[in-house]
């Protein structure tokens, strides 16, 4: 492989790392958001209802 091979490959490789870790702190930074809703409302869904939009799925 080449030297221009690998370069290509390694941004290839830190290219789908960065995309991959903007998703992960987007995810994480909307749990910290509903944990703080949370925390400060306490409402959260009912297991029944979880449990009742599942057996919906067929």
């Amino acid at each position: 492989m080449g030297e221009s091979t690998q370069q290509l490959e390694m941004m290839k490789v830190m290219a789908e790392y960065s995309r991959l870790e903007e998703i992960f702190r987007c995810e994480k930074s909307e749990d910290i958001e509903r944990w703080q809703r949370y925390k400060l409302t306490g409402y959260a869904v009912p297991h029944e209802a979880v449990d009742a939009w599942l057996g919906s799925w067929g």
